[in-house]
C-alpha cells in the first residue's frame, strides 16, 4: 500500500470522527484511538514544517483537504473541544451546563465557561463574528448550553422579547399603554432611565456593552 494511499485511509478516519464528534480534534489522550491522534498530531506538525520552508510532506493539495473538515491547525484552538468535551462530562455529573466560576474540581473549565458567556454577548452587541466563533456558539447551542444566569439572564430575556418586539412593529418604541406587553414596555422605559443616569455620571446598573446592544436593534 503506497503512502498516500494510507494517508487516504487516515483522512477517511478523521472524517467519520467528524461526523460522530462534530470537529476534527482527536486528544492524544484518547485512548479508543491511539493511531488517529498521533496522524493528526503529525499532520500539524508537518504542516508547519512546510510553512517554515522545510522538507515536508504535507502539500498543498492535502491541506486544502483537511481545511474542508474544519480541520484546526493552532493547538489553542484544539484545546477549546478539548474543554468542550469536559464539559459534557460535566453535564453527565450534574445534569446541567451552569459551571460555577469557581468550580474547585476544575477551576479552568469554570472560567473557560464565563470566556464563551462573554463572547456570547459581544456577538449580540453587533461585534463583528469570525467564522469560527460562530461555530463554537453553533457546537454550544446544539447542547442547550445557558448563555446567561441570574439577574443577566433576566435582561436578555427582556433583550430577547424587544428583538421580537422589533420583528413585528419594526421599532423599539413599546408604548406605556401597551396593555398587551406591560411587562416589556416598563423594561424599556426603565433602560432609558438608566442610559441618562449613566451618561449624568450617577451609579447605573446598565452598562456600555449593553447600551452597546439596544443601539444594535
Amino acid at each position: 500500500m503506497s503512502l498516500f494511499v494510507l494517508w487516504l485511509d487516515m483522512f477517511e478516519q478523521l472524517k467519520k470522527n467528524k461526523e460522530i464528534h462534530g470537529h476534527c480534534s482527536v486528544s492524544i489522550r484518547c485512548s479508543s484511538n491511539k493511531r488517529l491522534a498521533n496522524w493528526v498530531s503529525k499532520q500539524r506538525q508537518v504542516y508547519y514544517d512546510m510553512k517554515e520552508g522545510r522538507s515536508s510532506i504535507m502539500t498543498a493539495e492535502r491541506v486544502d483537504m483537511l481545511n474542508s473538515l474544519g480541520f484546526v491547525w493552532e493547538l489553542r484552538e484544539n484545546n477549546w473541544h478539548e474543554i468542550l468535551d469536559e464539559l459534557k462530562e460535566y453535564k453527565e455529573r450534574h445534569g446541567d451546563y451552569l459551571v460555577p466560576q469557581t468550580y474547585a474540581p476544575n477551576p479552568s473549565l469554570g472560567r473557560w465557561v464565563l470566556s464563551q458567556r462573554e463572547v456570547y454577548k459581544r456577538t449580540l452587541g453587533g461585534e463583528k463574528t469570525s467564522s469560527l466563533i460562530k461555530e463554537r456558539i453553533f457546537l454550544l447551542n446544539e447542547l442547550g448550553f445557558v448563555w446567561s444566569v441570574g439577574r443577566d439572564a433576566q435582561w436578555f430575556d427582556m433583550f430577547e422579547e424587544l428583538k421580537k418586539y422589533k420583528e413585528i412593529h419594526g421599532h423599539c418604541s413599546v408604548p406605556d399603554k401597551c396593555t398587551s406587553n406591560k411587562r416589556l414596555a416598563n423594561w424599556v422605559a426603565r433602560q432609558r432611565k438608566l442610559y441618562l443616569e449613566m451618561k449624568e455620571g450617577k451609579s447605573a446598573v446598565i452598562t456600555v456593552e449593553r447600551v452597546d446592544m439596544l443601539n444594535s436593534l
